[in-house]
């Protein structure tokens, strides 16, 4: 009882103050906030010299910090007094340790394509021609060192100042790295070396092996997420995440290979005969061995919305396995196309039910589901269609190999967004053989394109050619599953070259860079147009075109990586543009418009890559950890020690929370200059 008469007690008192403060006069009310700012001036006033203290200490806290950014930024754009400002194994596409074989290999490739008398009017290449020959010269001589006698072998690639942020922090990758120190006669080195050789052929292709010699490349130590205190180390790095292999003691094949597939962030939906049962139904199924007039159509829905390339077609990707776990390279392929496709996997035991669902037998074992979309009577119309990824299996066969061709075969149906980060995975070809594949299959001329639909706010084109060029990507993929399934003779002979083509949209806003391309592309194309006007030709020049593009035409940015050739094209129709798509493979079609190619040397640009704008991967975490690690320093020891000693002569607050609360100032001080130097 007496508590409750106390609580109303109480609470009458606080209702009696409100009404107290209501009743008061505006005047007087006034007249107390006065008062209260009056006295906190006062109190700042006289205890000036102390707060002074504390902001100059505070201030010295913020300059540390930023000075040890500012160090850290140093440290990773210095290169080395006396390095080379030219990495010669970059120029011939290799890395060091790369054997004298390997030199000589690259370097006739090389020369062979750059060779001024097999590039007439190309005003760069003979300057080009001359670096690789430079770059031969100096590798072989053995001045750059590292080839021979180098304890990790190729597919290793030695990460260096020059190349480890193009490498690795702009790749979309997954990275294995050593870190080591590279004196002789180090046999735990050797022991290392041995393992890590044998599991780099293993997986060669599928992921990427780095080797720092912390020796020769000693600033490389202020590019990794880790601080060691002694060699060797392992770690990963994929999209800007870490993680560290611990008990180097244990080291073994067995170790590192679990390490790898513990590491590997896994995007991959394992499913049950039942789950793969309802991802299907609603799908046809393309059977790819009867003729286009008997296939018969799924149920059409008709388009009416937008259609955007990157999303419509609402790829799913079914991988069939006998085993009971995901192989790398499909975890992979799941997290590099995470935004154009879901892959899913049978679990261990579905394997014959799941093929009987896709009326398969055990040699086509990778499907892909689509949106398919068909044209008829000048309106557009999606069905579902689910098709094989015509690769065949076999019990003998290297499982990893094939479904690493498997997603490649599958490329060109995907049109994602294309940056410095994911250009040269996505639209380069790099194919993977088996042991048992032709070597001739790999010596075949190949031209390498990617075609990449220009994207930009002012486009007033109707969404009629985003729906074309996304029909054609998917007829062309159909006829591509026809022709393997029924052991067509393809129409470019063995004897001819071989078109490889992928596709993507570049956002022109984002990639400031493709615009300037394009304006100084069109400025040097009606300059040569007047010029041959000059001169009598009965063609007129081409109207000047700058940036915003013309709002009633759509444009292609079509790049030839073979020669690091590029060409824009533009369209006034959508069937102008379908008609183009479908005839780029054709040989004699793309010989004709071969000519209209121009080197990015010609606009002393060095590759397509350095046109494209890099999408830098924000780790909060990272940041954090780095920021705490900071705080443990020499410098921010003494600046604690400061702090107290001005509290006990000057502040006299109790230490403890003093102490917190300045430690706590000092970490976000460090957490916000981080932030702000990885956005800068």
């Amino acid at each position: 009882m007496n508590q409750t008469s106390s609580k109303e007690k109480d609470s009458s008192k606080k209702k009696d103050n409100k009404k107290d403060k209501k009743q008061k006069p505006k005047k007087q009310q006034d007249s107390d906030d006065k008062a209260n700012y009056n006295e906190i001036y006062s109190d700042i006033k006289n205890n000036k010299w102390n707060y002074s203290i504390v902001l100059a200490l505070v201030f010295f806290v913020f300059l540390s910090l930023y000075m040890q950014y500012q160090f850290e930024m140093q440290q990773r754009s210095f290169k080395g007094e006396g390095s080379e400002e030219i990495d010669y194994y970059d120029v011939l596409g290799l890395t060091e340790g790369a054997s004298s074989s390997e030199i000589k290999k690259a370097y006739k490739e090389l020369a062979k394509l750059w060779h001024p008398d097999k590039n007439p009017g190309c005003s760069s290449c003979a300057e080009k021609f001359k670096l690789i020959a430079k770059a031969e010269e100096v590798l072989r001589a053995g001045l750059e060192g590292g080839s021979g006698a180098s304890l990790f072998k190729s597919p290793s690639t030695y990460l260096t100042a020059h190349n480890y942020h193009k490498l690795v922090e702009e790749s979309y990758d997954f990275w294995l790295i050593v870190i080591y120190e590279g004196q002789h006669g180090n046999n735990f080195n050797q022991y290392i070396a041995d393992a890590w050789n044998e599991v780099s052929d293993r997986f060669k292709g599928i992921i990427k092996f780095g080797v720092i010699d912390v020796l020769k490349h000693p600033n490389l130590l202020h590019y990794i997420p880790y601080k060691f205190q002694y060699f060797p180390n392992i770690f990963t790095m994929q999209h800007g995440e870490s993680e560290l292999m611990e008990n180097l003691d244990l080291f073994s094949v067995t170790t590192l290979v679990e390490f790898i597939e513990e590491s590997f962030i896994n995007k991959v939906n394992l499913t049950d005969d039942y789950g793969i049962k309802s991802i299907v139904d609603g799908y046809r199924i393309w059977d790819a061995t009867k003729d286009k007039e008997s296939k018969t159509e799924g149920e059409l829905v008709h388009v009416t919305g937008d259609v955007n390339p990157n999303t419509f077609f609402s790829a799913k990707v079914v991988v069939l396995s006998p085993k009971n776990y995901i192989e790398i390279v499909v975890k992979d392929q799941a997290k590099f196309y995470d935004n154009e496709l879901v892959v899913y996997q049978n679990d261990l035991g579905y394997f014959d039910k799941s093929l009987s669902l896709f009326k398969s037998n055990r040699d086509i074992r990778v499907f892909v589901l689509v949106n398919n979309l068909v044209k008829k009577d000048d309106k557009y119309y999606t069905e579902k269609l689910a098709m094989p990824i015509p690769i065949k299996f076999s019990a003998q066969s290297h499982n990893s190999n094939k479904l690493q061709r498997a997603f490649i075969f599958m490329k060109p149906l995907l049109a994602p967004y294309i940056t410095k980060n994911n250009y040269s995975r996505h639209c380069v070809n790099k194919l993977a053989f088996d042991s048992s594949d032709s070597l001739e299959l790999a010596e075949k001329t190949r031209v390498n394109l990617c075609v990449l639909l220009i994207e930009h706010s002012n486009d007033k084109t109707s969404n009629e050619y985003s729906k074309e060029f996304t029909r054609t990507l998917i007829e062309k993929y159909r006829e591509r599953v026809d022709e393997v399934a029924n052991n067509k003779e393809s129409k470019n002979s063995s004897e001819e070259m071989i078109i490889r083509t992928n596709y993507g949209i570049v956002n022109i806003e984002r990639n400031s860079k493709v615009q300037d391309l394009y304006d100084n592309f069109k400025s040097s194309t009606n300059a040569s147009s007047e010029s041959e006007s000059e001169h009598g030709s009965t063609e007129e020049p081409l109207p000047k075109k700058t940036f915003p593009f013309t709002p009633q035409e759509k444009h292609l940015f079509i790049i030839n990586d073979t020669n690091e050739k590029f060409l824009f094209k533009s369209f006034s129709s959508p069937e102008a543009m379908a008609e183009y798509l479908a005839d780029l493979d054709d040989v004699d079609y793309f010989q004709d418009i071969s000519l209209g190619f121009q080197y990015f040397n010609d606009y002393h640009i060095n590759h397509v890559s350095d046109t494209l704008n890099e999408e830098k991967f924000f780790n909060l975490t990272k940041i954090i950890q780095n920021s705490i690690y900071s705080q443990m320093k020499g410098s921010y020891v003494l600046t604690y020690i400061l702090l107290i000693i001005a509290n006990i002569y000057y502040l006299q607050y109790e230490n403890l929370p003093f102490i917190l609360c300045t430690f706590g100032i000092s970490f976000l001080s460090g957490l916000l200059i981080n932030i702000i130097g990885f956005f800068s």
